[in-house]
């Protein structure tokens, strides 16, 4: 299987990731880091940066049970604004101008 580019592949290529302890590999500050929140932050596939960031938070969670959750989701998410996400303009489910599948 072929990888595309995308914000995953690209961070594969960069040594800004996550290590034991939620710190970066690379620089040791909390992951993301600022080097990583700034190369996810040009990705032009938000909405993969979204799911990938959603994965790391998750893990994240369950990994550092003594940190609140509201400051992971801070520390995951603020790369992720709201704004620049594309919102879907019709059920994907019903066809343009067509009935549900």
């Amino acid at each position: 299987m072929r990888l595309e580019p995308g914000p995953i592949v690209s961070v594969a290529r960069v040594a800004h990731l996550p290590a034991p302890g939620w710190a970066c590999a690379e620089c040791g500050e909390d992951y993301p880091c600022q080097a990583a929140r700034e190369m996810l932050a040009a990705e032009p596939d938000r909405r993969a940066v979204a799911v990938y960031l959603a994965a790391l938070f998750i893990d994240a969670v369950r990994e550092l049970p003594d940190r609140p959750v509201t400051d992971l989701y801070a520390r995951f998410f603020r790369v992720v604004r709201r704004d620049r996400l594309t919102a879907v303009r019709h059920d994907p489910w019903v066809p343009a101008g067509g009935r549900p599948r």
